[in-house]
């Protein structure tokens, strides 16, 4: 997931999202249900891409889609696609919801296997396949932050890394010629004390140079623990 750039005033500290697309296949009594989960910046985003899951998908008996959007989860829509009403789309939506998520859309997809699930089954594997789809499609928190440019003599170095590092900067690049330049990102609640802590530390020397505003996953995800000591991929 790249970060995006913005700059209104009235933006959240932060939102929750899913990190990556996931299709997650499920079958309950015959039926075939196939979950896909993708991330989305806006309503014609996820529009395309739900027509484009249907279109691949012509064949089945339902393609039950749902999106929230918007940096607040200001729009939200759902369909139930010829199941009974409210057995589908609306427990798909109030799967994102409960999750907090935002700039998400769903397909949830049935080839009828021959066994009816009544209205209670129909909600409950809908409502457990989107869990499904969205647990595979990692829930992380995007947070609003700003970009740096850090002119870095290399007498600091690495004094000035060790800093950045400390305070949960995300280092983007780093140029090495006369000087080092690092860009960074940095969480918006941390600018000003970084900034000033960087300062204090060079007796001035460095003074970083800030640029826009930008969203991004943070605090990064843990790699997972894997038997030996090592790390998950």
């Amino acid at each position: 997931m790249t970060a995006e750039r913005h700059g209104g005033a009235a933006e959240p500290a932060e939102y929750r999202t899913v990190a990556r697309p996931a299709v997650v296949e499920t079958v309950i009594r015959r039926s075939r249900f196939i979950t896909h989960v993708q991330p989305v910046r806006d309503r014609e985003e996820a529009e395309a891409w739900i027509a484009e899951v249907a279109a691949r998908h012509a064949r089945a008996t339902h393609n039950v889609p749902a999106y929230i959007v918007g940096l607040r989860g200001e729009v939200r829509w759902c369909s139930d696609d010829g199941e009974p009403a409210g057995t589908a789309g609306r427990p798909v939506l109030e799967v994102l919801e409960r999750e907090g998520l935002t700039r998400v859309a769903v397909v949830v997809t049935r080839y009828f296997g021959g066994v009816k699930l009544g209205a209670a089954g129909l909600v409950r594997a809908y409502a457990g396949c989107c869990a499904a789809g969205i647990a595979a499609a990692m829930p992380v928190t995007c947070t609003r932050g700003r970009r740096l440019v850090v002119p870095v003599p290399y007498v600091h170095y690495g004094a000035v890394r060790h800093v950045l590092e400390g305070e949960g900067a995300l280092i983007l690049d780093e140029r090495f010629a006369e000087q080092a330049t690092l860009e960074v990102w940095v969480p918006d609640s941390r600018v000003a004390a970084l900034r000033d802590r960087l300062v204090e530390l060079t007796a001035g020397a460095v003074r970083p140079e800030e640029g826009g505003h930008e969203y991004r996953i943070w605090p990064p995800p843990r790699p997972a623990f894997a038997p030996g000591g090592g790390t998950g991929p």
